[in-house]
C-alpha cells in the first residue's frame, strides 16, 4: 500500500518494528487520506491526525505527507498551538 512508507517511518522514530502495531484500512469512496497515530507512554496518551487530499493516480504520497508533517513540527514550536 501507499501509506506503508510512513508507517515504517513513525514505527522507526518511535518504538521500533516489533513493538508497533499497525492498523490500515481502506476506503474507495474516501475523498481525504487520514493518518491517525495514537501513542501512550506512562502516565500519558495522545493522538496525532494529519488529514490530506486523495492523491491521483501518479501522483506523490510522499509530498503531502512531508509537507503536513513539516507544518506540525513548525508549529510545536510556536508559543500558541491552535
Amino acid at each position: 500500500p501507499d501509506n506503508c512508507n510512513l508507517v515504517v517511518g513513525i514505527a522507526l522514530a518511535g518504538m521500533g518494528l516489533d513493538a508497533t502495531r499497525v492498523e490500515m484500512l481502506a476506503d474507495p469512496g474516501a475523498i481525504r487520506t487520514t493518518h491517525r497515530l495514537t501513542f501512550s507512554s506512562g502516565g500519558s496518551d495522545g493522538c496525532l491526525v494529519i488529514e490530506a487530499p486523495v492523491v491521483p493516480p501518479g501522483g506523490d504520497p510522499a509530498d503531502l505527507a512531508a509537507f503536513s508533517i513539516l507544518r506540525l513540527l513548525r508549529r510545536w514550536d510556536a508559543p500558541v498551538f491552535v
